[in-house]
């Protein structure tokens, strides 16, 4: 049996499906905490285990009965099953990015000038430059002897992209886990369902994918001021993140681009956001670390012309696979033309290579038979 650890998230459902599909029957999904109405899980069914069987180590004790525990997100609640659970117990950590981060540079490393300065100046310094980053690692990390023997019982990690797994390593000599490759959701199943033969037919501007500071929006408009913004609305998606740094975005962009800034501020189904995008003929991302995965992958495959930080690992990834993917110092003399046609459809096969539907079953099934000692598909 596979054990999963995981939180109401949409990422769940995508998990439980996937590994369902390479092992039926096999997978049990829990939350930490108390029972409570689901907000996102919608079909991975899920058991409760409270804190007390947390805390006294009653449910640690229990992890010896699986064949592995999948800890999907590395928050406080799953460093102590680390610090508690017998040394016979696999674990797998598949990260997403905010839970690792740390390891390879300090937040404000992650800031460009103007998004840094304006989160110094808010007057909560601390709080808007760590974000959910420091929340994190206050809970679970604790003096730095333990951050060592936590990350030591890691045997396989997982991460969007290599070069996360590469950088840690590179700048965490103590971090060990052999690196096995997998990927929440598909193409056909989650992505972009619905949407498989759309394009992008719209001639606004995304900016970003949610209310991190990470995301740089104060940086990003300044290089979108300076494009031909006529007739074109600057979409900039802030429903999720940090709340206080999203309403200062939001007023920012409306002093920049007044009438034309059209923040998402509430939750949207995947279909209503996939039809917002279609109206987007650019992006523009202004993370240096690896973010957005999703929303790069959906728009890539409507035909948008997206623009990275060229220090992003996802810009590498996708020039590496020959994508026609852009880096910021480009907008100026690209963000007027679109894509052609075969640029689009070779977006699509490189997209179908890596997160269409039977990639995600090869890679899930070649995880299981690797954290199994059973190897992989060839």
């Amino acid at each position: 049996m596979i054990l999963h650890i995981v939180h109401d998230d949409k990422f769940a459902d995508m998990a439980y499906r996937a590994f369902e599909n390479a092992r039926p029957g096999a997978n049990e999904f829990v939350v930490l905490g108390r029972e409570k109405p689901l907000k996102y899980i919608r079909t991975a069914p899920i058991r409760f285990v409270n804190f007390l069987q947390l805390h006294t180590g009653a449910f640690a004790k229990t992890l010896k009965e699986y064949d592995l525990v999948v800890l999907h997100w590395l928050d406080g609640d799953k460093i102590r099953l680390l610090r508690q659970a017998d040394k016979s117990v696999k674990f797998v950590w598949i990260g997403w990015g905010a839970d690792y981060y740390d390891l390879i540079c300090r937040t404000e490393e992650l800031l460009k000038p103007l998004t840094l300065n304006e989160v110094k100046g808010s007057g909560r310094e601390r709080e808007h430059i760590s974000g959910r980053i420091k929340k994190v690692l206050k809970s679970i990390l604790g003096r730095e002897k333990d951050r060592k023997s936590v990350m030591s019982r890691i045997n396989f990690f997982s991460a969007p992209l290599y070069e996360d797994y590469r950088m840690i390593k590179e700048c965490y000599p103590g971090f060990t886990p052999v690196y096995v490759p997998w990927n929440y959701g598909s193409l056909e199943d989650d992505l972009v369902r619905g949407f498989e033969g759309a394009s992008a037919s719209g001639n606004d501007i995304l900016v970003g994918n949610s209310a991190t500071a990470t995301n740089n929006h104060f940086d990003i408009f300044e290089a979108v001021k300076r494009l031909d913004l006529k007739g074109r609305k600057i979409i900039c998606p802030l429903n999720y993140g940090d709340a206080d740094y999203g309403k200062r975005v939001i007023a920012r962009g409306e002093e920049l681009f007044p009438g034309e800034f059209i923040p998402i501020r509430e939750h949207m189904q995947l279909p209503d956001y996939l039809k917002t995008l279609t109206s987007c003929s650019i992006a523009v991302m202004g993370h240096i670390r690896q973010q957005a995965g999703g929303n790069i992958i959906m728009l890539l495959h409507l035909g948008t012309k997206v623009f990275l930080d060229p220090r992003n690992p996802w810009y590498a990834f996708f020039k590496n696979e020959g994508a026609a993917i852009f880096s910021l110092d480009e907008l100026e003399r690209e963000a007027g033309s679109r894509l052609g046609g075969e640029q689009v459809e070779h977006n699509r096969a490189i997209l179908r290579k890596h997160w269409g539907r039977e990639a995600i079953r090869r890679k899930t099934v070649d995880l299981i038979a690797v954290v199994s000692g059973d190897g992989g598909s060839k």
